[in-house]
């Protein structure tokens, strides 16, 4: 055990990291940064601290994470010097070790999943955000793959809960953004204003031995539209059931072939399970080819990919669940 200015470093740490009372004000670590929980709540509001104005986080820096980074990064130095370099018959004038703080934050939410996090950022490095920002690693509204109304809801639901304390405020509201995307969705859909609500996706270069259902689906597009899908193009995925005998007909009465064209024999309905419209698709033609019944649009699987799915832990988080 090394001990520096009351910080302790154990050397058998590796073995015992993973007893959650060894090391209780680390809240989170990967493979290039650790979060330090430095007070309680009801503690830090007692010393007469609080999150507000630039004044208020450079007085937080000053007397609680300056002091603590230094007793950190000293202890750390010295771990190293006197034993890791020793243990690897290193000169410590050869070496040299440095840990910074790098961010601020007065609140974070963790998401189950290493990397998964959102927190409420005051300063990082030398920049000061006031008011703070609200900053994301790991989720939904990070990745490309995700709806526009996926990440409009979730940008609401996600400032809603870092910025509201209330939880019977917090539920009401939380409840009011989950209907009113509810009748966002369904005028979407009336509508087929289908980008803002599919799932965005790339006819893939790659392949394949079997086409997946989304690239039947684009194939679907090219036959029943407008053939302009290609490898390569964008766009999104609709959840849709298709009616597999009037499609072949379609098929055989028009003489439908072509590298990009769909086959009859992969006309079934447990393969095609979406249609892919690439931007700026025809609309016109697309109700005309829904009025006619070669598919139908499945809104409840629609709403649950795009929304109940996604959602749904924050919304938990939100309504008081994990309170």
């Amino acid at each position: 055990m090394v001990e520096f200015e009351g910080i302790k470093i154990d050397y058998d740490f590796y073995d015992k990291v993973e007893d959650e009372s060894y090391v209780p004000n680390i809240l989170y670590g990967d493979t290039d940064s650790i979060f330090i929980k430095l007070l309680d709540y009801e503690k830090f509001k007692k010393m007469g601290y609080e999150f507000k104005d630039k004044e208020s986080v450079e007085k937080i820096e000053k007397e609680l994470v300056l002091p603590a980074s230094t007793k950190i990064n000293s202890a750390l130095v010295e771990f190293y010097n006197n034993y890791i370099l020793k243990k690897l018959n290193v000169k410590k004038e050869y070496n040299r070790v440095d840990f910074k703080t790098e961010m601020i934050m007065s609140d974070i939410l963790f998401l189950g999943v290493k990397k998964r996090y959102i927190y409420k950022l005051w300063k990082k490095e030398e920049a000061f955000f006031i008011p703070p920002k609200i900053k994301y690693t790991g989720i939904e509204l990070k990745r490309s793959d995700t709806a526009r109304i996926t990440k409009d809801i979730l940008n609401e639901l996600i400032e809603l809960i870092m910025n509201e304390n209330d939880i019977e405020i917090r539920k009401n509201r939380a409840l009011e953004i989950v209907k009113k995307y509810k009748e966002i969705f369904s005028k979407t859909i009336k509508e087929l204003d289908l980008e803002y609500i599919g799932i965005p996706s790339n006819w893939s270069l790659r392949q394949y031995k079997q086409d997946p259902s989304y690239i039947l689906g684009a194939r679907l597009y090219n036959t029943l539209i407008h053939d302009i899908c290609r490898p390569g193009t964008k766009g999104y995925r609709i959840a849709i059931q298709i009616d597999p005998a009037l499609i072949i007909k379609y098929i055989k009465e028009n003489n439908i072939k072509g590298e990009f064209q769909l086959s009859i024999k992969d006309v079934k309905a447990d393969k095609i399970t979406f249609l892919f419209v690439p931007p700026n698709f025809d609309k016109v033609k697309l109700k005309q080819v829904i009025d006619k019944g070669y598919f139908k649009i499945k809104h409840i699987s629609q709403y649950k990919a795009v929304i109940d799915d996604k959602i749904k832990i924050y919304l938990d988080i939100a309504v008081g669940k994990y309170d």
